[in-house]
């Protein structure tokens, strides 16, 4: 996920498998599994899949509500899904900036 914001929401990673580097704050961390990490609300944060194996990690938005984001983005046609204004009117509802 390349560097973005979000205005309403904190963002918690529990790293399940694998390793994943965030970047959160200008600041980079390698987190394994096991290791958890907070991305406040606000703060510019991107996250990659580091390792040499699939990572998976369980990510918990606080507030809740954030589900209703996913679901716009994926109602969208495959040729919507193309489309950069509909997908950027989208975040912006919902208060996230791409950076």
């Amino acid at each position: 996920m390349p560097l973005h914001l979000h205005e309403r929401e904190d963002e918690l990673y529990y790293v399940l498998e694998g390793t994943l580097e965030i970047e959160c704050g200008g600041k980079v961390f390698r987190a394994e599994a096991g290791a958890m990490a907070m991305l406040p609300r606000g703060v510019p944060h991107a996250f990659r899949n580091s390792g040499k194996k699939p990572a998976r990690a369980l990510t918990i938005f606080i507030p809740g509500g954030f589900d209703v984001f996913v679901r716009e983005l994926n109602q969208l046609s495959p040729q919507d899904s193309a489309d950069q204004e509909k997908r950027e009117a989208i975040r912006r509802k919902h208060g996230i900036q791409m950076l």
